[in-house]
């Protein structure tokens, strides 16, 4: 396969994966109003913390992309060794941010006793400790999901 087939066949799957997932989200949500997902100190802001790549997205309210979903994440593939454990405290989860030199792919079980898994989140992090993130995020502090997200920050924080 060429170069150009290749970007041909990315550049159409990318927007309908997206498409797709956006709507798996939607109806699979536990609870379809996702502000209520959000600690109160979150729920009226918006994503002030995006980096200058992100920018356009910073107006963007923080209850529009978090999502209800069962906790934690369940590790597919990767050598990340830090666990969190969830809200109930019963399982154990990988750290949304891989330490240097580790990484992680994971996905999300929408519903509670229903086994299936979806939205994938993929997290690295190299040895001299810049961070990609692409996926359904969890936030292990707050215990709720951010999704869609992309994020690339270094040790000293995001990208200038």
């Amino acid at each position: 396969m060429n170069f150009r087939r290749a970007l041909y066949i990315i550049i159409l799957f990318l927007p309908a994966y997206n498409v797709a997932t956006v709507l798996v989200a939607l109806t699979a949500n536990q609870r379809l109003g996702s502000g209520e997902c959000l600690p109160a100190h979150l729920r009226n802001r918006t994503h002030d913390d995006y980096s200058h790549l992100f920018k356009p997205f910073r107006w963007v309210p923080r209850s529009w992309t978090s999502w209800c979903f069962v906790e934690p994440p369940l590790l597919l593939l990767g050598n990340q060794k830090g666990t969190l454990a969830a809200r109930n405290r019963s399982t154990r989860g990988p750290k949304p941010i891989p330490r240097p030199g580790e990484w992680q792919l994971s996905v999300v079980q929408l519903r509670e006793r229903l086994p299936v898994f979806f939205l994938p989140y993929f997290a690295f992090t190299t040895k001299k400790g810049t961070h990609f993130s692409v996926g359904c995020r969890w936030d292990d502090t707050d215990h709720y999901y951010t999704f869609p997200r992309i994020a690339l920050k270094t040790r000293e924080g995001y990208l200038k």
